[in-house]
């Protein structure tokens, strides 16, 4: 079961890899719009600062793993691709944990891929990066790290989770937000819902937990902040996430 769905993860995500001469360059409307800003980040740019990109803040995570491989159509699509076999594995994990019927969950996966991929659109032959992969890797990482939280919750796993989904914010605020949001709203629901807690220590809990999420997500911001006057000498201009959302 295991090795299906990692196999169907690495076909789909075999597609996104490709070269200057390959045939999807013929219709390339949405590989531009991605690609413009993360060639610009890799010539020094950066969103937020001096540099405008319709989906977020993705080409910082790029650019240093760039810096390393070399800028080209390959070693990008390549990096797109990995993130898609990210996304759908995250996904087919979080299932895994959650049906118990195996035959089940192989074609339940595969109905997943067929109706989001196949059934109404052009793929392979029209690649929307935009989505695939770029807005659905982190809710696949909400999903996912709510699978491995739940089952055994800590102080610690839950201020890295919000960690890693405030990033989520950044690479991209439209579905960064609902990630994060989806998380909290997720722990909090599990607190309030707890029999074996009163009223006021629900109520203590909440708070306590709300107020680790609040430091969390500000230090993370900070962070990255004095990232931003380190890396570029500027720092980052967050009224401008806004933007993403027009």
């Amino acid at each position: 079961c295991i090795v299906a769905l990692i196999l169907l993860c690495a076909y789909m995500a075999y597609f996104l890899i490709f070269n200057e001469w390959h045939r999807y360059n013929e219709n390339t409307v949405n590989l531009q719009v991605v690609l413009n800003p993360i060639v610009q980040a890799y010539l020094g740019k950066a969103v937020f600062i001096d540099q405008m990109s319709q989906y977020g803040g993705h080409t910082y995570f790029f650019e240093p793993i760039l810096k390393m491989t070399g800028l080209s159509v390959l070693t990008v699509s390549s990096l797109f691709s990995f993130l898609l076999f990210s996304a759908l594995a995250l996904f087919a994990y979080a299932v895994y944990q959650i049906v118990e019927n195996k035959v089940l969950l192989v074609f339940g996966f595969i109905a997943y891929l067929f109706f989001h991929f196949f059934w109404a659109s052009l793929w392979p032959y029209e690649l929307y990066l935009q989505y695939y992969p770029l807005r659905t890797i982190f809710p696949a990482l909400s999903i996912f790290l709510a699978a491995y939280y739940f089952k055994k919750p800590s102080l610690k796993l839950f201020i890295f989770s919000i960690t890693v989904l405030t990033l989520g914010i950044i690479w991209s605020m439209d579905v960064g937000v609902f990630a994060l949001g989806a998380f909290i709203v997720a722990k909090l629901f599990h607190m309030a819902c707890d029999k074996g807690l009163s009223s006021n220590e629900k109520i203590k809990k909440i708070i306590y937990y709300l107020a680790y999420s609040i430091i969390t997500i500000l230090s993370v911001f900070i962070l990255f902040a004095l990232y931003t006057k380190l890396r570029y000498g500027v720092f980052v201009d967050y009224s401008k996430m806004d933007l993403v959302l027009i």
